[in-house]
C-alpha cells in the first residue's frame, strides 16, 4: 500500500473523530485509580474481564494499541504488529484495547462485543476472531440487524465455537462493561483517534520519511506504524535495549 492510501487511511480514521468521540456509546467508567500503561487483570470494572494477551505475560516491551474493528487504519496495521509481536516473541507481548468510534463506525462495538464473546468460550480463540473481523472488515461493515448477528455468527462457527452461546453473550453484561472500561483508559491516556499505540506506555507519534522521523506537516511523511521496518526501528528496537533486550540474540533466533 502507497505512502499516501495510508495517510488517507489515517487522515479518515483521527479526522472525523476530533470532538465527536466523546459521543461514543456505552457507560462511563471511573478509572482515575488505574494505571492505564500496565496489564490489566480482571475486576469489576471491567466485568472480570482482563487484557487478551498475545505474547508472555511478563514481557520486557508491551505495545497496547486502542482500536477500533471498522476503522480501515486499524485493519492494515492488525496484521503489522501480530507479526512484529510473533518476531520478538520472547520479549513483546501485544494488547488490544477496544475503542469503538460508533459515530463514525456504527457496527464496531458490535465487533468488539464479538471478538470478547470469542474469548468467553476460548481464550486462545479470541485472536482468531480479531483477525477474522478485520479480514473480513468490508462483509460486515454496512450490515445491520439480524444480518450483521449472523455474520458474527458464522466466523464463530468456523473457529469451532458454540453458536448459540455466542449470540447470547453477544449482549453480556460483562461484555458492555469490559468495552466501556477499555474506551475510558484510552480516553484517560488521551486517545482520540484510531489507531493509537503505545509502547510501554510511550505513544508511538512518530511521523517519518524514508526512514527518518520528520514533522508531520512535511510532504510525505506518514506514521510510523504504516511501514513494519520504521516501527521496528523507531519504536520497538529502541524500548528493547531500553528495557535490557540483548539484539543480538533475537537476531540469532530469527535467523
Amino acid at each position: 500500500m502507497t505512502t499516501k492510501t495510508w495517510l488517507i487511511f489515517a487522515a479518515v480514521c483521527v479526522a472525523i473523530i476530533g470532538g465527536m468521540v466523546w459521543m461514543s456509546q456505552g457507560n462511563s467508567i471511573n478509572v482515575d485509580d488505574v494505571d492505564a500503561h500496565t496489564i490489566q487483570t480482571g475486576n469489576d470494572k471491567n466485568g472480570n474481564i482482563g487484557d487478551h494477551i498475545l505474547g508472555p505475560d511478563n514481557a520486557k516491551v508491551v505495545i497496547v494499541e486502542y482500536g477500533d474493528y471498522q476503522c480501515p487504519g486499524c485493519k492494515q496495521v492488525a496484521p503489522m504488529l501480530k507479526a512484529v509481536q510473533a518476531k520478538y516473541s520472547d520479549n513483546v507481548a501485544l494488547i488490544f484495547r477496544n475503542f469503538p468510534l460508533v459515530t463514525a463506525h456504527p457496527n464496531a462495538r458490535a465487533a468488539a462485543a464479538s471478538a470478547e464473546a470469542a474469548a468467553l468460550q476460548n481464550e486462545e480463540k479470541y485472536w482468531d476472531m480479531f483477525t477474522t473481523i478485520y479480514q473480513n472488515q468490508e462483509a460486515w461493515s454496512g450490515q445491520n440487524g439480524q444480518t450483521r448477528t449472523d455474520t458474527f455468527a458464522s466466523y464463530a462457527t468456523q473457529l469451532g465455537l458454540d453458536r448459540d452461546r455466542f449470540i447470547n453473550d453477544l449482549t453480556s453484561p460483562d461484555i458492555a462493561k469490559k468495552i466501556d472500561f477499555d474506551t475510558a483508559l484510552g480516553r484517560k491516556v488521551g486517545v482520540t483517534g484510531t489507531p493509537t499505540i503505545y509502547v510501554n506506555g510511550e505513544e508511538a507519534n512518530q511521523y517519518v520519511k524514508d526512514g527518518k522521523v520528520v514533522d508531520r506537516n512535511e510532504d510525505g511523511a506518514a506514521n510510523v506504524w504504516t511501514s513494519q521496518n520504521d516501527f521496528e526501528k523507531i519504536v520497538l528496537i529502541p524500548a528493547l535495549e531500553k528495557a535490557g533486550v540483548k539484539l543480538e540474540d533475537e537476531a540469532t533466533k530469527t535467523e
